[in-house]
């Protein structure tokens, strides 16, 4: 716990600042008061405060001469400067001494006072927490050891794990300081939290009890009630989101790899609840179980593409996001659709020898990306401002604008791929030569007519097979154009590397 001291010659603003300083949330505690420079030496040198919040002209002992004979004494503090308007020329000459930071306390609210503090707090705890340091803070510990040097023998632990801050050493030892800090003046009856940096820079806390009859269920209940308490305490300091996952309960021999693991899973429990930031692995199997349902809106996606239809893409990706919102289905497998669309839109990039690094290089780890998301707020806005870019891309390059005549062809054979069409019909629907249309599809698409078509067959096919109408291989191949059944099936299994009986199964 840092220590505050408050130096002012008036009793009101002293009695202002000490009140409005929200002591219990930030974790401080106050060293004393003082109307001036003697008063507060004499405080400093017994109380060794942490902080000290300091007016530049008082009597007796004004601040600067204070912040020299602390220079002087090779006392190391930090101080914020309180100050007016019209103080500037002391406040530059006391940021030459290494003031930490100031406060105007004429104009300065509540908040921003608070805030002035928070960051000096961070400053001196990021001192602290330089990578190339060693700590009695926090242990450094590797995921493929156990713990059972810490944890008592016969005994088990859970892993409370940190995510959504950069996983940076000097962040994570941040985290942990201040979880120290936090700590370290708290009883917790039987439960002991051991805050920990493992392997890869992931910020933790080992958490057991001492109590070797207490059930794990009771130990877990107790330790999400302290983790709730330590968030909000940091999330007073640390401005960007910040997850907590908890394990499940392992055996003090067990290495530490599988509870980092089940540790990040856990965050699925907050995936569809933005107002959550604490995820528990305990409650996972009761969440997502018979909640699979697939939805099918992938096989779609090449026609928008090949139509320019953006609207239409922007209007699925909505009703996929909706859908999702409503049905809550494991969020690993609503990731998964989303690489997926990534993919094909990617895959539509590359036939134009483009790429997503023309959009932002960032883009290029979109796999990683969404892999580590943690709600599906999150999810929604990273795929609308892809796809935002997307357009932009295609609209820039000028890929957008397809000719009107290769529009129609591209839409004739759409409505007509069940019949037997072939590359002079359309060509003649459209009033233009058969050579020209070849050349103009190979253009536009980036493929020949007859792999256009078989494409999309191939597509039609797909969405037959997974349907809820239970068609033969053979009347899929009749509705979707092949009307040859034998030709179909190897057709399929070229394009997908499946049967349709196994694609029909479900083994793609």
């Amino acid at each position: 716990m840092l220590k505050v001291l408050v130096v002012d010659d008036e009793f009101i603003v002293r009695a202002g600042l000490i009140g409005c300083i929200d002591w219990k949330q930030m974790n401080l505690e106050l060293a004393g008061e003082a109307s001036n420079g003697q008063e507060a030496l004499d405080i400093i040198l017994k109380e060794t405060p942490d902080i000290i919040l300091l007016d530049l002209l008082m009597p007796v002992m004004t601040g600067m001469e204070l912040i020299q004979k602390l220079e002087d004494l090779k006392v190391k503090t930090n101080i914020i400067i309180l100050s007016c308007h019209e103080d500037y020329n002391y406040v530059r000459e006391a940021f030459k001494k290494g003031v930490r930071d100031y406060i105007l306390k004429l104009s300065s609210t509540p908040e921003e006072i608070c805030n002035v503090i928070k960051d000096v707090v961070k400053k001196i705890l990021d001192d602290k927490s330089m990578p190339e340091k060693e700590h009695s803070d926090y242990i450094t510990i590797d995921v493929q050891q156990s713990p059972a040097q810490i944890v008592p023998a016969g005994q088990g632990y859970f892993l409370v794990s940190f995510y959504g801050c950069s996983p940076n050493k000097k962040n994570s030892g941040l985290i942990l300081k201040l979880s120290a800090q936090w700590l370290q003046n708290k009883d917790f009856s039987c439960i002991n939290l051991i805050p920990c940096l493992l392997g890869d820079n992931i910020p933790a806390i080992i958490a057991f009890s001492d109590d070797p009859g207490s059930l794990p269920e009771e130990t877990e209940q107790n330790i999400i009630h302290i983790i709730q308490g330590l968030h909000l305490y940091l999330c007073t300091f640390i401005n960007s989101p910040l997850y907590v996952g908890i394990s499940a309960f392992s055996p003090a021999q067990r290495v530490l790899s599988k509870p980092v693991r089940e540790s990040q899973k856990s965050l699925d429990t907050l995936f569809y609840d933005s107002g959550r930031y604490i995820g528990v692995y305990s409650l996972l199997d009761a969440l997502y179980k018979n909640k699979d349902k697939g939805y099918s809106f992938l096989p779609k996606t090449r026609d928008l593409l090949k139509h320019q239809d953006f609207g239409m893409l922007i209007q699925q990706l909505n009703d996929f996001m909706t859908w999702a919102a409503e049905y809550k289905p494991d969020p690993r497998n609503i990731k998964l659709d989303s690489i997926d669309l990534i993919n094909a839109l990617n895959n539509y990039l590359k036939e134009r020898n483009l790429s997503l690094a023309h959009m932002d290089e960032e883009y290029l780890y979109f796999y990683q990306n969404i892999a580590n998301m943690y709600s599906i707020h999150e999810l929604k806005n990273y795929l609308h401002n892809f796809a935002d870019n997307y357009i932009s891309l295609l609209q820039e390059k000028g890929l957008r604008n397809m000719r009107n005549d290769i529009k129609d062809a591209l839409k004739y054979i759409e409505q007509h791929y069940n019949d037997d069409i072939s590359l002079p019909d359309v060509a003649e629907h459209i009033c233009i030569s058969k050579n020209h249309l070849s050349y103009l599809l190979k253009k536009e698409t980036g493929k020949t007519f007859s792999d256009y078509l078989i494409e999309f067959r191939i597509e039609k096919a797909k969405e037959l097979l997974t349907s809820e109408n239970r068609y033969t291989v053979s009347e899929i191949a009749e509705k979707t154009g092949f009307h040859d059944t034998g030709y179909f099936s190897k057709v399929f299994k070229k394009a997908t590397g499946l049967s349709p009986v196994q694609f029909k199964k479900g083994l793609v």
